[in-house]
């Protein structure tokens, strides 16, 4: 056993035996020398680049079994595909820490300005690779578990033919941005679009290693790459292939509620895609009120921790959401 994760072992303990173990899987195969957590693979027949991420948040570890097992079946030679197909890790420094990231979100950082921070670094790394995408598949978990599993990306034709092919979910949120000014933040979806290519990213459900995240994590993979290989060798489009597949219902933000204060506090038991009616109390006792100002679903829900009655963490900007389908 590598010495490095031993004394992560040592320091976090027994559940981060298996994430230590797929990280040190990772890095025996990592052969890209711009960036030290990079896999890639081209087959050197088709003209298309698949970029998966994971560990964008370095404690939504589903996807990481997945992406070492679908390392292992092109490294052993059980698995083909004649594009490039480009998986990095975003933040596993914050993975080995069991956090979201080391001092900022890097998903809010893949932006021109400089960032000093660890993840404002790495989204300057990262940005170059991400660039080259044909497509972007970008694998996430929400923090709280989720009725539903669930794709939120920026509007764009190509890549909702490619969420519905993909059938992970049925389920989109519409996440555009704004054009009408330079961003203030930047997710790698965001980044992708404004490029001009399909962009995914998929919810896979509650953060952690979990089975249902793993399976889901690697049919998305495994899909991407069996119908880039149809689009080359029938002369398909992925707006044809998604026809094969069930539609996805399409959903808005309806309703931002900002987390005024520390006061403020959630009644026990709301989890993403929770459905609310206008009035519901959502609030717990003894709190200030929040009533939900219209019908929806209820999309991350927080629960900052507590010590004594006090927030131990940053405030952050909102408490919930409400989506609605369009």
């Amino acid at each position: 056993m590598d010495t490095f994760y031993l004394q992560i072992y040592t320091i976090f303990g027994a559940h981060m035996k298996k994430t230590g173990t797929l990280l040190n899987i990772f890095q025996k195969y990592n052969n890209s020398a711009d960036y030290p957590w990079h896999w890639t693979h081209d087959g050197g027949s088709i003209n298309f680049q698949i970029q998966c991420n994971g560990l964008i948040h370095g404690n939504e570890t589903g996807s990481l079994p997945a992406i070492v097992q679908i390392i292992e079946e092109f490294e052993t030679k059980k698995r083909t595909f004649g594009g490039k197909i480009s998986i990095i890790l975003g933040n596993p420094e914050a993975t080995i820490l069991d956090q979201r990231f080391v001092e900022k979100d890097l998903n809010r950082l893949f932006l021109k300005q400089n960032d000093s921070s660890h993840e404002g670094k790495r989204a300057r790394t990262l940005m170059p690779i991400l660039a080259e995408a044909d497509l972007l598949i970008d694998l996430h978990q929400t923090i709280l578990p989720s009725n539903e599993a669930f794709y939120i990306f920026p509007n764009k034709k190509e890549s909702l033919a490619w969420a519905r092919a993909l059938e992970i979910s049925q389920f989109y949120v519409d996440a555009t941005p704004s054009l009408s000014k330079e961003p203030t933040y930047q997710c790698a979806d965001d980044f992708v679009w404004r490029m001009g290519a399909p962009s995914i990213t998929i919810e896979l459900g509650e953060k952690g290693i979990r089975e249902d995240a793993t399976a889901l994590a690697y049919k998305a993979i495994s899909r991407a790459l069996d119908f880039v290989e149809e689009i080359h060798s029938k002369n398909a489009t992925i707006s044809e292939i998604a026809l094969r597949s069930p539609e996805i219902y399409h959903y808005k933000t309806s309703h931002h509620e900002p987390y005024l204060s520390k006061e403020y506090q959630l009644r026990d038991g709301l989890i993403n895609f929770t459905a609310v009616k206008k009035g519901d109390l959502l609030s717990a006792p003894n709190t200030p009120e929040l009533l939900a100002p219209c019908d929806g679903m209820l999309l991350f829900p927080k629960y900052p921790r507590r010590k004594n009655g006090e927030i131990c963490e940053s405030l952050p900007k909102e408490i919930y959401r409400i989506i609605s389908k369009i």
